[in-house]
């Protein structure tokens, strides 16, 4: 693209001087080639940190985000449509363009100042409201517009008039208009790509957002040094040369293009001239367009109004595109620089082909007219692409390789083709616009400030309400007509020969033929882990921030934004996950602080954590920032089993919540923050100190502050950042694990007493929750935290803070750590400042629940390395003994467990727990002669408690049901703290499966599914749920038996692809048997069949579910 600039002027070979002047001029040439690279990347730079900056001062709501577009696109629009009245007059435009490259470094270092200034502004007038405002209200958008537009108002207009200076400058001769002010076009598109790939994966993460625009300043500060170097050069060759001698005059002093021997004559002559000169004579390279006679010239600004729409257009395929590829690469800055930068190279690389064809307006216009026709079939071949590459990627998925970089790849293969027509308009709008090179700058200023406003208002029209109002492939579709519309109106304008029209009938035949079909192969696609959803799409929202998708497989409802998952809904009869986070950050706010009354929830998601909150919450306030989410839940609201949107409690606020809070002097008791995938723009902003700090202020002086992280979201580093940026501004902090992987962090002000009084359930309902998550269990708060102020302190020592500045979240890529790898590597770290493994509780327990009862929960939880640590200090030798030999047992490794509750008899021949767990694993088969006991052995040495437990075993297992009425009410007795709890309630439920003494058969069935829901938060869900089915079956509850027969195919076959990845890794795989797997399912569609034409269920549901076992059924047989 230099070379455009520097080559078109061969060196003659008629003087030495001559040729040193071209040499000279080549070189300056470069030189200001070289400046405006520079003057895109820094402007990219600038613009990648305003849009963060942006979305922590205005939120990320969809009216913030056209905030941002339109004041920087708006600045840019300004300041070349001011350079167009003013460009003329100036001698030194090269000179102006340095000087607006220093003014640009000095103001843009003032934009986070002044960001600051206009959010305080905003909470002094709009701030103290009662209850938190949802976005969208007129004043306070148009205070944001007016505030952010009088931010960057001063570098964004100096932006603008650049590319007219330097046209003026470099375009000496007609012939230049085209090729050089479409190189240069081209050049800074170019800086401009690599400006905003350095700036997410170099800047960013290194330098944090100000020091990014330090860098910036710094690149603009080095653009007016360079162009004073060139100009102080100049005037000392100018110094050195008789007047007469100049070749060819400098765009700094005249574009005349007069014979360079005429003698030299006043400035007031040299005007005279050009006032008596024929009109005819200004163009000699090339007639301007539509010429009708010498002396008169048409106006060219009907391409002003082209070029205006050409940008809507391009805008409206480029949101087009970026929305659909979210869900090949994620909502990550990462993701969106690739994007960005993949249609910026577009339009550089059609910017710079042009520039080679534009030096005739004739030309120019046929190059316009077919750059148009082409954007419409490259839109559509890359439209069908992207459909054809996520069915590829849908089978590259589910063998769970990654495609990381070849979707990267793809995408710039998907947005460069249409964005190289897109990029072709601009050189060839400004050289149809232009009549001869006098008119350079005018044009350039025209054409860029014309096509920055179309592509302003096809931004705000596309995003605010074509896609809302349409979705993909109806905004497609317009924006393909809109295409070749354009291209008539310009075969219109030209008339060039009639059979060019034939390229506008074949696009449109395209359209016609090809009409854009709804892209579900797109809708399915999850940048995160491969994920590829199945089931029917049954929902589809284009919304202004996002898109959300539902899919219903088999009754059970995903939802999703951009391609991630946010949430899931468990239709009517499932079994509670005891461990779900969303449970938890709906109950445990209360265990912490029984008296709450009032809780804010920041993300509404599937509904689950507000729905769960206890009955003791009296009003919950719950931000969402996409509307499709909550009419999403509205479509299922009937097919769930609980309905958030029905509470009364709940209050909807459609806004950004970090926005939200700072409008409001409401305060809570409890705030809980569950952004789901914390690295994307709409949630990072979420887990930073400053935002740490704005829900400090809205607490209450006891209140509490919850925020969920996973660790597959988030390494040990962040994990520790998160934990010191929190202890930065609460006096306590805490860490809770309500399964292996989830991290729920507290803070507070106040010391909170986990071993005092447990949280008592106020209502049936809060009872019944209770008992299904084990959080009314004595000590389940101490089993749940996994580290105290102390030690997350500790944790966290020295560990960088999460800040506006420098979020490590949204930042920072995580690298190379299997899943698997990285939680056990996080619990290794945690087990070294878990407070129940340290002095002084290590060597005395202070608390009223026993240490082998917490020991349990913990394996329970998905951390057994932590109950083995704690079963170690276990100080009687007998119960330390029983509680490893116990978590052997738990993980199946039988004769290790026989071996040691060996030991613990030995140790306390009386421990009768020990003798009953020992006999059960006498019978699993799988231990040695030399361990094994009978019945009687255990009958003689167990209390009468365990005794009856020892009775039951044998009973079933020699099929007897002589006295087991009262031996199940014996083993009712036994308590949810006892060892055995879980053996016992087993064994209750087998003998109600099995013995038909025990009760009626719908009796039978419905003690079940309440022994069966009792035992869940203490065992394996795979061993209960055949039971369940059958209890199910028993009790008549249809759709309790739905959902049980969907889960258990669900699980089976997900025991067969372990099975299958593991030996693929070569690791040990856990034995299956597949033939007994496929047993289950064909007992599920038995079971299932005995419900058809049960009224209480939906046809739908019914036949869905049968068709979902039968499928997953024949994956286990092939």
């Amino acid at each position: 693209m230099a070379d455009t600039l520097a080559t078109e002027d061969p060196i003659p070979s008629d003087g030495g001087e001559r040729a040193d002047g071209k040499l000279a001029d080549r070189r300056q040439l470069i030189l200001v080639a070289g400046c405006f690279l520079m003057s895109g990347f820094a402007a990219l730079l600038y613009e990648t940190v305003w849009l963060r900056q942006f979305s922590i001062h205005f939120g990320t709501s969809e009216q913030a985000l056209a905030i941002v577009l339109g004041t920087y696109m708006g600045g840019l629009a300004l300041g070349s449509l001011l350079a167009s009245r003013y460009a003329g007059r100036l001698r030194k435009p090269l000179l102006t363009y340095g000087l607006l490259e220093l003014g640009i470094a000095v103001t843009a270092l003032l934009v986070p100042v002044s960001l600051g200034l206009v959010r305080y502004l905003q909470v002094l007038l709009f701030g103290g409201a009662d209850a938190p405002p949802a976005a969208g209200e007129f004043s306070q958008v148009l205070f944001s517009f007016a505030g952010a537009f009088a931010a960057t108002i001063l570098p964004t207009t100096m932006m603008g008039a650049t590319l007219p200076m330097l046209a003026k400058h470099v375009v000496r001769r007609d012939d230049h208009l085209g090729k050089r002010i479409g190189a240069l076009y081209a050049i800074n598109t170019l800086g401009a790509v690599l400006g905003t790939l350095s700036a997410a994966f170099v800047c960013l993460p290194n330098l944090g957002l100000l020091r990014t625009v330090f860098v910036g300043a710094a690149i603009n500060v080095l653009v007016f040094l360079i162009v004073w170097r060139v100009l102080h050069e100049e005037r000392a060759e100018v110094s050195t040369q008789p007047d007469a001698d100049q070749s060819e005059p400098r765009g700094d002093e005249s574009t005349s293009t007069e014979p360079e021997n005429k003698p030299r004559v006043s400035k007031r002559s040299r005007n005279l001239r050009k006032r008596k000169r024929p009109q005819g004579d200004r163009n000699q390279h090339s007639k301007p367009l539509n010429a009708e006679t010498p002396g008169k010239e048409k106006s060219n600004d009907w391409i002003l109004w082209l070029i205006a729409c050409s940008g809507a257009v391009s805008f409206a395929y480029e949101i087009l595109f970026t929305r659909m590829l979210g869900h090949f690469l994620g909502g990550s800055v990462f993701a969106f620089a690739s994007m960005l930068a993949s249609f910026l190279l577009g339009i550089a690389i059609g910017g710079a082909i042009a520039a080679r064809f534009a030096n005739r307006s004739d030309r120019s216009a046929i190059g316009f007219f077919y750059a148009q026709c082409g954007t419409v079939f490259l839109a559509m071949a890359s439209w069908y692409s992207l459909e054809f590459l996520a069915e590829q990627i849908n089978t590259l998925a589910t063998s769970r390789s990654s495609e990381s970089i070849p979707r990267v790849l793809c995408a710039i293969a998907i947005l460069l083709p249409p964005a190289i027509t897109i990029g072709m308009t601009f050189p060839w709008a400004v050289r149809i616009h232009a009549r001869d090179q006098r008119d350079a700058a005018k044009s350039a200023a025209k054409v860029y400030g014309f096509n920055t406003i179309g592509g302003v208002s096809g931004a705000f029209l596309t995003g605010t309400y074509l896609l809302p109002l349409t979705n993909y492939q109806l905004t497609m579709a317009i924006a393909l007509v809109a295409s070749l519309i354009i291209a008539i109106a310009v075969f219109l304008f030209a008339q060039p020969r009639k059979y060019h029209l034939a390229a506008v009938l074949a696009g449109a035949v395209a359209v016609v033929v090809g009409f854009p079909k709804e892209p579900d192969n797109v809708l399915r696609v999850s940048s995160f882990q491969n994920y590829v959803r199945l089931g029917q799409l049954v929902y589809v929202k284009a919304g202004r921030s996002a898109t959300v998708t539902v899919h219903n497989n088999a009754g059970v409802y995903s939802f999703s934004t951009n391609g991630l998952t946010e949430a899931g809904s468990r239709p009517k009869g499932s079994l509670v996950q005891w461990d779900s986070a969303p449970h938890w950050l709906g109950v445990l706010p209360s265990m912490l602080k029984p008296q709450a009354k009032s809780m804010l929830v920041i993300g509404f998601g599937g509904g689950v954590a507000p729905a769960h909150a206890p009955s003791s919450i009296k009003e919950i306030d719950v931000f969402e920032l996409e509307e499709g989410m909550i009419e999403a839940n509205q479509l299922i609201a009937s097919e769930r089993d609980r309905d958030p949107l029905s509470d009364p409690r709940i209050n909807l606020i459609l806004n950004d919540g970090r926005s939200g809070l700072a409008l409001t002097e409401k305060k809570y008791d409890v705030i809980v923050s569950q952004p789901s995938h914390p690295w994307t723009a709409g949630a990072s902003h979420l887990y930073t100190l400053e935002f740490a700090e704005t829900v400090r202020d809205h607490l209450t002086d006891d209140g509490i502050f919850v925020l969920w992280m996973d660790s597959q979201f988030a390494d040990v580093a962040i994990a520790r950042s998160l934990g010191a940026t929190l202890g930065r501004v609460y006096s306590q902090i805490s860490l809770y694990r309500p399964n292996e992987s989830t991290l729920l962090f507290v803070g507070s002000q106040t010391p909170i007493d986990i071993d005092g009084d447990a949280w008592i359930p106020r209502s049936n309902r809060d009872r019944t929750l209770a008992k299904q998550l084990g959080a009314d269990l004595p000590g389940e708060l101490l089993a749940l935290r996994a580290l105290d102020d102390q030690g997350l302190r500790q944790l966290c020592a020295d560990a960088p803070l999460t800040t506006d500045n420098n979020n490590l979240l949204a930042l920072r890529r995580s690298h190379s750590l299997r899943d698997e790898k990285r939680v056990q590597q996080f619990n290794r770290l945690v087990n070294q400042f878990d407070p129940l493994l340290r002095p002084p509780i290590k060597d005395s327990w202070p608390f009223s629940v026993d240490r082998s009862m917490i020991a349990r929960r913990r394996g329970a939880m998905g951390r057994p390395d932590n109950a083995t640590l704690l079963s170690a200090q276990i100080a009687d030798e007998s119960e330390r003994l029983f509680a490893e030999g116990y978590s052997l047992h738990s993980r199946s490794l039988f004769q290790e467990a026989a071996q040691t509750l060996r030991k613990s008899i030995d140790a306390e021949p009386k421990n009768s727990s020990a003798w009953i767990l020992l006999f059960v694993v006498s019978h699993s088969g799988r231990v040695s002669d030399d361990v094994k006991i009978d019945y009687a052995t255990v009958k003689a040495n167990v209390q009468t408690r365990y005794a009856a437990v020892a009775e039951a075993i044998e009973n079933l297992r020699l099929k007897k049901s002589a006295n087991m009425k009262s031996i199940d009410q014996t083993m009712s007795l036994i308590p949810e703290t006892d060892p055995l709890f879980a053996l016992t309630t087993m064994l209750r439920i087998q003998w109600r499966d099995t013995d038909d003494a025990s009760g009626s058969i719908r009796q039978r069935g419905e003690q079940n599914l309440a022994l069966i829901d009792r035992l869940a938060p203490f065992t394996e869900i795979d061993d209960l749920m055949m039971y369940r089915l059958k209890a199910a079956a028993f009790a008549r509850r249809p759709f309790i038996a739905l959902t049980t027969a969907q889960t258990i195919a669900d699980l089976a076959v997900k025991k067969v692809r372990e099975h299958r990845r593991a030996v693929a890794e070569n690791r040990t795989p856990e034995p299956i048997n597949i033939d007994e797997l496929r047993v289950q399912l064909i007992n599920c569609l038995k079971v299932i069949d005995t419900f058809q034409g049960d009224p209480r269920i939906p046809e739908h549901r019914f036949y869905g579910v049968r068709l979902y076992v039968q499928g997953q059924l024949q994956i286990l047989s092939d």
